[in-house]
């Protein structure tokens, strides 16, 4: 099969380098007493976000390869939303 290593390593580089970023972008969108819940938002969408890529992952039962390239496309089209929807509701809705 395909070798997973190097892609596998970049998309966990990639969401360790992002998430701290959702983190501030959560925060900034919410008053000062209301930081905690803006993190535990944040933490809790995480883990339902791992926790539905593993359950579809394991339901789908696909093998290595066809799974990176599943991840690929569904980073592609999270990237998408994220510069149509996302980032246009932060930069309109951000306290600070």
């Amino acid at each position: 099969g395909f070798p997973v290593g190097v892609p596998s390593i970049l998309l966990g580089l990639g969401l360790g380098l992002v998430m701290p970023e959702f983190l501030v972008m959560f925060v900034k969108l919410s008053h000062h007493c209301q930081r905690g819940t803006a993190n535990t938002t944040h933490l809790l969408a995480s883990e339902v976000g791992f926790a539905s890529g593993i359950a579809v992952a394991c339901y789908f039962d696909l093998e290595a390869d066809k799974m990176l390239y599943t991840g690929q496309v569904v980073a592609v089209i999270a990237l998408i939303f994220f510069i149509l929807v996302t980032y246009p509701y932060y930069k309109r809705k951000k306290v600070r």
